[in-house]
């Protein structure tokens, strides 16, 4: 179970060319909420970024 204090989220960027890790990121419960274009410059090449969170439920 996944129990530290006061952790509300957990954030994350990932690559949007990075299908492999999208897919195991939401298969733990990470849901997309945003994308920066260009994110990344590599050479030439520009590359999106997806933005992911986990949210923890709060004890009542």
């Amino acid at each position: 179970m996944r129990q530290i204090p006061d952790l509300e989220e957990v954030q994350l960027s990932v690559a949007v060319s990075q299908v492999a890790a999208q897919k195991l990121y939401a298969s733990v419960g990470f849901e997309s909420y945003g994308r920066e274009r260009r994110a990344l410059r590599v050479g030439e090449q520009c590359i999106d970024e997806d933005y992911m969170a986990l949210k923890f439920q709060t004890p009542d």
